[in-house]
């Protein structure tokens, strides 16, 4: 049995299920991993509530259809009450009117049954950068200023469809198209050089250009820069800039990678700011202040982040995306896109995501500054003076010539 000292310094995850069977299956599942995790089960939701009103827990994994509370009130009291609490349904009951009130209030959903590794890794994303001491506050940060979003329930419900293995490709796009606002983002998108289907380009054809799981990634970043755009203005970086810097940063990361990554690289472009978003939506005084320090004291955003918020919005916006699931090269690009990637390294570059998106993300800042339309406080000190200069990379030529709206030769062929 482990003892009092053992389990403070273990994360507490609580399992939520009224049949007691299907919670024995998961602590024989999670047997091996004690160790780590101090793993708690509730038969109904309101043992659960009790639990975590009373203790610190880290993670709810809840069922959906239970008797008394549901599932779905389960994660609108968490998420009301227990913001910092990651929330993560474990039901096969995904097409149910209820399951789809609960989109709002959920990180991740899994399917039942679901297989030891899937719940294993996700478990382990949901627990990752979660502060181990006092000290560490990226948890706090999160927990207390974005109430950690839940993903747009398009989004989810794409996710839910593709995890059932039962949609049809027909039930997909259909999926899509009822909604009005993302299917004319991905059409406009479909005609630019960022999918490049042309004047033809359908919702059909994006997923048949990009691969379904990319478009679902897609459909995350218009629900972001769509519906996420915050109540107060970033100072210096209005909503059109940044939906404007986030889309150019996508075209230009996608043609500096090897055309394998190229759906990894447009989501992270796509996303790389959303950090910046989370910010703006819930601690927008503290993001003034940050802006304010870096313009009076000439610092870039990330020493002027590391001295007020203790964490970039790189690491912000990786949290929120590994809490929402998205691929690690995504979540990775999304960290250190604000890191400088080696600028004579042609050939690494294209098999690195994140140096595709860090490059195009100080072209589309600098771009941007030198129109007018952001503050230069957030464009990198290099961008396109590195691109224009002496001796400049082996990817320079390609990036200018996406910055441009021209494919070069070279990956015409391969553009999609």
């Amino acid at each position: 049995m482990s003892t009092t000292n053992d389990t403070a310094n273990r994360p507490t995850i609580l399992f939520v299920d009224d049949e007691a069977d299907v919670l024995a299956g998961v602590r024989r599942t999670l047997h091996r991993e004690r160790s780590r995790w101090d793993v708690r089960f509730a038969l109904t939701g309101r043992e659960a509530l009790q639990i975590v009103d009373s203790e610190p827990v880290q993670v709810v994994v809840t069922d959906m259809r239970m008797p008394g509370m549901s599932g779905a009130e389960v994660l609108k009291y968490l998420q009301a009450k227990h913001p910092a609490v990651v929330r993560i349904v474990l039901s096969g009951e995904a097409s149910t009117s209820a399951a789809f009130r609960s989109l709002p209030h959920v990180h991740r959903w899994l399917p039942k049954p679901c297989d030891r590794d899937s719940l294993v890794e996700t478990l382990e994303s949901a627990l990752q950068d979660m502060a181990t001491d006092e000290s560490d506050d990226i948890e706090q940060l999160i927990g207390s200023v974005t109430s950690l979003p839940s993903p747009p329930g398009l989004y989810l419900s794409l996710q839910q469809a593709l995890n059932s293995g039962q949609a049809s490709f027909d039930e997909l796009t259909g999926l899509i198209e009822r909604d009005p606002a993302v299917t004319a983002k991905i059409l406009q998108w479909g005609r630019s050089p960022l999918i490049g289907l042309g004047d033809a380009a359908t919702v059909r054809g994006a997923i048949a250009a990009v691969g379904i799981r990319s478009l679902t990634d897609l459909v995350l970043s218009i629900e972001v820069l769509v519906r996420m755009a915050p109540e107060s203005e970033i100072p210096g970086l209005d909503s059109e800039a940044l939906r404007d810097h986030a889309e150019l940063t996508a075209q230009v990361a996608a043609y500096l990678v090897e055309p394998k990554l190229r759906g990894d690289a447009r989501t992270a472009g796509l996303l790389h700011s959303i950090g910046m978003l989370v910010l703006a939506t819930r601690a927008h005084d503290r993001l003034v202040e940050t802006v304010e320090l870096a313009r009076s004291e000439g610092l870039w955003m990330e020493d002027a982040e590391r001295r007020v918020l203790k964490r970039t919005h790189g690491e912000i916006g990786a949290r929120l995306l590994t809490l929402w699931g998205l691929p690690q090269p995504v979540v990775e690009a999304v960290r250190d896109h604000r890191a400088a990637p080696d600028a004579d390294g042609g050939k690494p570059l294209a098999r690195n995501v994140a140096g595709a998106v860090g490059i195009a993300s100080w072209i589309a800042a600098r771009t941007l500054a030198d129109e007018g339309r952001i503050d230069p406080v957030f464009a990198h000190p290099t961008g396109i003076d590195l691109l224009r200069s002496e001796g400049k990379p082996p990817w320079a030529d390609v990036a200018l010539a996406a910055l441009h709206d021209r494919q070069p030769t070279e990956l015409a062929e391969t553009a999609s």
